[in-house]
């Protein structure tokens, strides 16, 4: 699996690149570093506490479903038309025109505890945006159907991650509406 990040208006952390903006009196204009500092500090303080609960692992797993009405390309291809690249996360003005090239399939690692599923790790190529630009953080709609899947069985965690998708949005089916 490969991933990537789009942070959109998620935070971005960019230790330097705040430094060299905190120089020319632009403190914090890209990041917080306090909060940075804290967040770490957390998060390896929660990572050790959890290896008090580490569960063993016996054996991987691995499975594949073909997603159907979600991703779209973002190069537009028209008949008799240079390709272009219109197409974006709610853009209305291309849904007659085909998905183009995508990967219908998000993929799945889990790891195992005998016969007891432990995680499962989902990943599906497509760029996880449907509105932003409000300056709030949000896991999309991957993140509400990761939730959805974590009801359906709480006990296997599930992690989602994108899969390499600058080319792929869910432009074609999207409204841009808030669901």
């Amino acid at each position: 699996m490969q991933t990537t990040v789009h942070q959109h208006d998620a935070p971005i952390c960019d230790l330097r690149a705040q430094q060299l903006l905190d120089e020319v009196d632009l403190k914090q204009s890209l990041c917080d570093a306090a909060f940075h500092e804290t967040a770490v500090r957390r998060t390896a303080a929660a990572l050790k506490e959890s290896l008090k609960s580490a569960r063993t692992v016996t054996h991987i797993g691995t499975g594949q479903a073909k997603i159907e009405s979600l991703a779209s390309n973002r190069r537009v291809a028209r008949p008799g038309k240079p390709v272009n690249w219109d197409r974006t996360s709610a853009d209305r003005a291309f849904d007659a025109d085909p998905e183009g090239l995508i990967d219908p399939f998000v993929k799945t690692l889990s790891l195992w505890d005998g016969d007891k599923p432990v995680v499962a790790i989902s990943c599906y190529s497509i760029h996880p945006m449907s509105y932003y630009g409000r300056g709030e953080v949000s896991a999309d709609f991957v993140g509400q159907a990761r939730s959805m899947r974590q009801k359906d069985d709480p006990s296997v965690f599930q992690i989602y991650f994108t899969g390499c998708a600058g080319d792929t949005v869910a432009g074609k089916y999207n409204d841009g509406k808030d669901h």
